[in-house]
């Protein structure tokens, strides 16, 4: 896992919530909740982050090819889980599930929400959204200093 770069209160932190999802590893037999843990806790050594989840719609989407790609061609299977589930597969199956990834999102989104962190979901693919964000924060800043 690489390290956070050294904070500063001039930086902005705007995280794809999409590649964030990949970044760390799931130990087996961890809860959902320990795993949403595992990731407040990395993305809070980030001053200030901006979290963007692309949005799962029912259909067809634009990171459907991506989402096989990751996935190397698996379909998960649907898992009904909540906080105190363990995890039984490979996150990569897990989330290879459209229905099992926006649940983990959401629930994802209100840990790192109730731990101060600003979270944005796209209403589709979130690359646009991350990009506007992102820009308005550094304009945020640079207005700030004058």
């Amino acid at each position: 896992m690489p390290a956070a770069p050294p904070p500063t209160k001039e930086m902005n932190y705007v995280l794809d919530g999409g590649s964030l999802s990949y970044r760390l590893p799931w130990p087996r037999g961890t809860t959902f909740d320990s795993i949403c843990t595992m990731y407040v806790n990395y993305i809070k050594k980030f001053p200030q982050p901006t979290i963007v989840f692309d949005g799962y719609e029912a259909g067809p989407s634009t990171k459907d090819i991506t989402h096989l790609r990751r996935s190397g061609g698996v379909v998960g299977a649907k898992v009904n889980f909540n906080g105190s589930t363990p995890v039984a597969s490979k996150k990569e199956h897990f989330l290879a599930h459209a229905n099992n990834k926006r649940r983990f999102v959401d629930m994802l989104s209100q840990k790192l929400q109730a731990a101060g962190c600003h979270v944005l979901q796209a209403v589709g693919d979130a690359d646009v959204l991350t990009a506007n964000t992102a820009v308005a924060r550094a304009a945020k800043v640079v207005g700030g200093r004058h």
